[in-house]
């Protein structure tokens, strides 16, 4: 049906169709009904009409929708530059502009379209502009250039239709909890406040609106400039550094946020400033350890296999437990290369942290497949250096003529790199299946702590000019790149699951605690940077707040802050019920099972169970309560509880759920307590619980007849 002659004209102009774009109206009409199912046609039709109408934004912008649709963004591009030189401010054809220049040119050459259409697109094509910066959020995340991939993400949310709205969210939740991102660089962070001449705050603010649209390197322009003019001002250089980095320019936002840390009176926000540069240094150093790996082709997978099980300082592991991507289809096997080989006739407790071999490099062995038409193969993965070389000549060593070099490169392939300072956190080592999981935790922490304590103190840093931080803690004009690389070694930990205490090694630095940031009930919390949250005093903020604030802790996942926060929540009954009980228990649970800390997390484990029975049909939540009580026991197999709770599991679950058994069988086999796998219960579950319970259901404990039978696994969450 003809549009209504008074209508919008669907150009965009304003204008009635009766007065704009009347004249091709059948015309359009035709290609509507092309454009399905005959999309060649459409595009025929449209050519025709654009030769005649070039500065028509209906042809043109429909075109190219039809060529979108076909991915032809090299045709598109071409189409709008010459449509964009007759109308040079169309808000559809420059958002679809930038979208194409993103597609054929990337980022760095497709910026200025793409600011372009930021900032003329966003009130009359929200979506394309969420597209597009969508878009460049993907491109930043790959560069691993992750404050820039969260702040376009931001930049999406806000313009994004409400159909594509959970995608896009959910896309800015996953970066924002991955661990393998220093949590600072994937939090929110905001301008820091300038107060100058009427001038030169004119031209801040007009930085600060550019920054609002995403146009972060025309804001860094401006607050360099201004940068220029008061070289003094410490927030000028902290906002030209927060651009600098949303635009993805990690080496200038450095360089910038290093003066803002030299400038600031202020020593948390230099603390800060200076911590993020000396990540963004780390993330775009010249001094790395390259990864490397060597490809040999396998004269007889079934031999070399045989040969290399023979070998004690080759341990061969389960493919999935090696690391890395999934194995593929033809991995035969994974080998771990020791530094040495496990030290014989002693026992699991007595093993100590230098017992334990580091691991060198990492022996993949593939066979053949005809499918693909590839021939049998071996890569050994590792950090160069020496501990690959010595890996290397083990490997050849042990292979026994049956690895070769013939057709592949006979020198290492260099396939990614780390900071040659973070080289040693990359390293791990080797405990065999056999070695139980309280040995196991116990030999963690030692190695963890020697990392903290004695290895870190000790390393030279760049970003302490090659300086020790106990050789910088002597020197009181370091204090501030001291604090923030302790920051700065803490995110790494993090990173490594590991929670650093830092008041033990500020103390040992003699840096003394960091200040408290002042908060009131009009404090923007949720504006605070990862940083600035954890120096919020917890104790002074409202239940409001709190409250407030749990989905941004628990989304940051920093254990050492999400444990005390979330027991600052735990002791206010208007938290608990405002964030979920079972929520904040199973949290805390989980915060001191990755800390080690068993007997805590035994503790929230009943204060969670306890909680659970106060509720409607609570069966299969203290069902779940128990399975992480029986898990937790198992990491210490000969816990004296953990006869008792797996009769009582058996007893009062068994009956309703028989499923449940394959899972508790699991369990205890993967714990060595295959013992208690055929034992039966000791008497069947009835009776009722009394509030004087301390926590820990017994078989005589009462069932709940009229619970759901929803099956729980354990790990489900």
């Amino acid at each position: 049906m003809a549009p209504d002659p008074y209508a919008p004209c669907p150009c965009g102009s304003g204008k009635k169709v009766k007065f704009c774009c009347h004249s091709i109206i059948a015309d359009m009409e035709k290609v509507a009904k092309l454009q399905e199912n005959q999309p060649a046609l459409a595009l025929k039709l449209l050519e025709e009409l654009s030769a005649k109408h070039p500065d028509n934004a209906w042809v043109a912008t429909t075109q190219v929708t039809i060529l979108f649709a076909d991915r032809r963004f090299d045709e598109s591009k071409l189409r709008l530059d010459t449509f964009l030189g007759y109308v040079s401010d169309d808000p559809k054809a420059l958002a679809m502009h930038a979208v194409a220049s993103l597609a054929v040119d990337g980022y760095e050459l497709a910026k200025r379209s793409i600011h372009r259409a930021f900032q003329l697109s966003w009130r009359k094509q929200p979506d394309l502009v969420a597209n597009v910066a969508s878009g460049v959020a993907l491109s930043m995340y790959h560069q691993g250039c992750h404050m820039a991939a969260r702040q376009h993400l931001a930049l999406a949310l806000r313009y994004i239709s409400d159909t594509e709205r959970e995608h896009v969210f959910l896309r800015l939740l996953s970066l924002e909890r991955d661990r393998n991102i220093a949590y600072p660089l994937r939090s929110v962070h905001t301008l820091a406040e300038y107060s100058g001449s009427e001038e030169n705050l004119r031209q801040a603010q007009r930085a600060t609106r550019l920054s609002g649209l995403g146009c972060w390197e025309p804001a860094a322009i401006l607050f360099s400039r201004l940068a220029e003019q008061e070289p003094d001002n410490a927030v000028l250089q902290h906002n030209t550094g927060m651009c600098q980095a949303w635009d993805g320019n990690e080496v200038a936002a450095a360089e910038s946020l290093h003066r803002a840390g030299q400038l600031y009176d202020n020593a948390e926000s230099a603390v800060e400033c200076e911590a993020l540069a000396q990540l963004f240094d780390l993330e775009n150093t010249n001094d790395v350890v390259h990864l490397v790996q060597q490809r040999f082709s396998v004269d007889g997978v079934s031999k070399l296999l045989t040969v290399l099980d023979d070998e004690p300082r080759l341990a061969r592991v389960e493919s999935s437990t090696s690391g890395g991507d999934p194995p593929k289809e033809e991995t035969a096997a994974v080998y771990r290369v020791l530094e040495h080989a496990m030290p014989p006739g002693i026992s699991h407790d007595e093993l100590n942290r230098d017992d334990v071999p580091r691991i060198l490099a990492e022996l993949t062995v593939y066979d053949a497949n005809p499918d693909e038409q590839t021939d049998a193969e071996a890569i050994l993965d590792g950090l160069e250096g020496d501990d690959f070389a010595v890996a290397l000549g083990h490997v050849r060593s042990a292979a026994d003529n049956l690895l070769s070099t013939d057709g592949q490169s006979a020198e290492p392939e260099e396939i990614d790199s780390v900071s040659a300072e973070l080289a040693e956190l990359h390293r791990s080592w080797h405990l065999p299946a056999e070695v139980p999981a309280l040995s196991r935790i116990r030999l963690e922490q030692s190695r963890w702590q020697h990392l903290i304590d004695e290895v870190w103190p000790e390393k030279p840093l760049a970003a302490l000019d090659g300086r020790s931080p106990r050789q910088a803690a002597l020197e009181p004009e370091s204090r501030i790149q001291l604090r923030a690389a302790v920051h700065v070694f803490d995110a790494l930990c993090h990173q490594g699951g590991h929670s650093a205490d830092l008041s033990r090694l500020r103390s040992s630095l003699q840096l003394g605690e960091e200040a408290a940031l002042a908060v009131d009930d009009t404090t923007p919390l949720t504006g605070l940077s990862a940083m600035q949250l954890h120096r919020v005093p917890l104790a002074e903020l409202s239940d409001d707040q709190l409250a407030e604030l749990v989905d941004r802790v628990v989304l940051i996942g920093h254990g050492r802050f999400i444990h005390q926060f979330m027991k600052q929540v735990a002791g206010r009954p208007a938290c608990v019920r405002s964030a979920g009980s079972q929520r904040v228990h199973k949290t805390l649970c989980e915060v001191c099972l990755r800390n080690n800390n068993r007997s805590e997390a035994l503790e929230w484990i009943n204060a969670g169970r306890e909680a659970a029975s106060e509720e409607e049909n609570p069966f299969e939540t203290i069902m779940e309560w128990d399975f992480r009580e029986l898990e937790t026991r198992l990491v210490d197999s000969t816990d004296p509880q953990v006869p008792r709770l797996v009769q009582h599991i058996r007893a009062r679950y068994l009956p309703k759920l028989p499923q449940i058994e394959s899972a508790l069988v699991g369990l205890l086999t993967e714990a060595g307590r295959e013992d208690l796998i055929d034992e039966p219960a000791a008497v069947a579950a009835t009776g009722t619980r009394s509030a004087t319970d301390s926590g820990l259901w017994t078989p005589e404990s009462g069932s709940d007849a009229g619970a759901e039978k929803k099956l729980w696994v354990p790990g489900q969450d």
